[in-house]
């Protein structure tokens, strides 16, 4: 009984006051939320014009954001890209994740497509985080705009709803432009 006793009190200390290296792999503190739960365990983005850039993507690597922008030089005809590591914080993953909440992210349909343009915004999302999953995409037809214009008639915004789903995206990458 007091060997069991002795164990208990362990793994009491272990579960409260252990460093991260130790409690590896224990079952989370209640209460206490874990570094890594604001993380998605897939994360995929990407927004541009069909054929011309500027075209901007973004993938989940490990516990940062591969962040990916392809330009075009006219001058020079030819294209280029660019990369760069993003890590964004606990406080950006929360805020992300609050703003997704908002936006509705995870009923948005699996395709929004004017299929009248050729050219034009195309988007994409892959995202799975704390058990719940979306995977989307869309050409020049957003989530909260979910209507085909008439006839001879072109959508040019957005929508208030996509706008605040790149005003976030924009925010957990630091700044970086995506639209």
């Amino acid at each position: 009984m007091c060997n069991r006793f002795a164990f208990a009190c362990a793994l009491v200390l272990l579960a409260g006051l252990a460093p991260d290296e130790i409690r590896k792999g224990m079952p989370p503190v209640p209460g206490k939320q874990r570094p890594d739960a604001d993380l998605p365990t897939r994360l995929t983005l990407s927004i541009g014009g069909g054929i011309f850039p500027p075209n901007y993507g973004v993938v989940l690597d490990g516990k940062s954001l591969t962040y990916r922008v392809q330009t075009y030089d006219y001058a020079a005809s030819k294209a280029a890209e660019t990369s760069k590591t993003i890590t964004p914080t606990p406080e950006q993953w929360r805020g992300f994740w609050k703003s997704m909440d908002e936006v509705g992210l995870w009923d948005w349909r699996p395709r929004y497509d004017d299929s009248r343009i050729f050219d034009g915004t195309f988007w994409s999302v892959e995202a799975d985080h704390a058990g719940r999953s979306v995977r989307s995409q869309g050409r020049q037809l957003f989530p909260g705009q979910e209507t085909i214009p008439g006839p001879g008639e072109i959508r040019r915004d957005r929508g208030p709803l996509f706008e605040k789903y790149l005003a976030a995206v924009e925010k957990l990458l630091g700044g970086e432009p995506f639209r």
